[in-house]
């Protein structure tokens, strides 16, 4: 599939359009028209839940039996509901993979030198990469999920720009679909909470009317700067220095067991066990942190945790 730009992701006002009779109507009309009632939609999603994920996406990792005497090494993330910045709802109908062994060796056998010098700066020694459960050494990237409008179905229709064609065609619908993204971290000292709590703590607060008065000082400071323009979120330390799109969805980090790389060259994996294996597996040679990102908490999941 194909992939456009999706409208949200320029600046949007909300305009609705003005329906008269005997009006000329044109393809933008319904774009504006669809634009608007998915704007706010993802206005209210956005400021009244924020953003992270609301149920699924695990990650996970396998090693599964391949063609002839190989091996298939996987990230695996589970079927699952996210909130991206703009508010937009990224939805992972199915089960979903990288595959971490074609990713690696890309890298790592890459004539590119800027390539093989980004994965050795992306090791890193069990005390740096913020993952509790690694007890090892290893490279560190983080796994993103992000907003992709896929078109589907081509359908005859007339040529867009100055073109003279009898067989153009257009798609007949555009899915809200996604887009997995693993990145290398080559910072030092990384974060151990990736992405930035919006709301102030009320660990140190017991007196309930002061609770409610710093709950309701957050909120009358809450509307950020940047309100009138989101698709230019601030640059937060769940992105790295090389991730472009900062709208993504920060899902997990991951560490995948290498040595310390020697001047030029990319670290060296440790061999697999064989497969099957699974992040659950002692012999694993990744490990995965799926507790740095933000959790979207439904009013149930708080009644609960509540007592209630």
């Amino acid at each position: 599939m194909s992939k456009r730009k999706d409208p949200l992701e320029g600046e949007n006002t909300p305009d609705r359009v003005y329906f008269a009779t005997g009006m000329m109507l044109d393809a933008g009309d319904f774009l504006d028209e669809q634009a608007y009632h998915r704007g706010r939609l993802a206005r209210a999603l956005a400021f009244t839940h924020g953003t992270g994920t609301v149920a699924g996406l695990n990650v996970g990792y396998r090693l599964r039996s391949g063609a002839g005497a190989g091996a298939v090494e996987e990230l695996v993330v589970s079927p699952g509901l996210a909130i991206d910045r703009q508010g937009r709802l990224i939805e992972l109908r199915r089960e979903a993979c990288i595959r971490l062994d074609r990713w690696y060796a890309e890298q790592a056998e890459s004539k590119d030198h800027a390539a093989v010098e980004a994965l050795a700066q992306a090791w890193a020694a069990q005390a740096d990469h913020g993952v509790a459960a690694a007890a090892w050494d290893g490279v560190v990237a983080d796994v993103f999920v992000r907003f992709a409008a896929c078109e589907r179905g081509k359908t005859p229709a007339f040529a867009e720009g100055p073109f003279d064609a009898l067989d153009a065609v257009q798609p007949s619908r555009v899915r809200d679909g996604y887009e997995l993204q693993l990145i290398l971290r080559p910072e030092d000292n990384l974060p151990q909470r990736v992405p930035p709590q919006g709301w102030p703590s009320f660990a140190d607060t017991d007196d309930p009317a002061q609770r409610r008065r710093k709950l309701q000082d957050a909120i009358l400071t809450g509307w950020p700067g940047n309100a009138a323009t989101p698709t230019e979120p601030p640059a937060l330390d769940e992105y790295p220095a090389n991730q472009a799109d900062r709208l993504a969805v920060f899902l997990a980090r991951v560490v995948i067991q290498a040595a310390q790389p020697n001047p030029g060259r990319a670290p060296v994996r440790t061999p697999r066990p064989a497969p099957p294996q699974t992040d659950a597996d002692a012999g694993a040679v990744v490990k995965i942190d799926n507790h740095l990102r933000l959790f979207i908490y439904m009013p149930q999941a708080l009644a609960r945790a509540l007592g209630m």
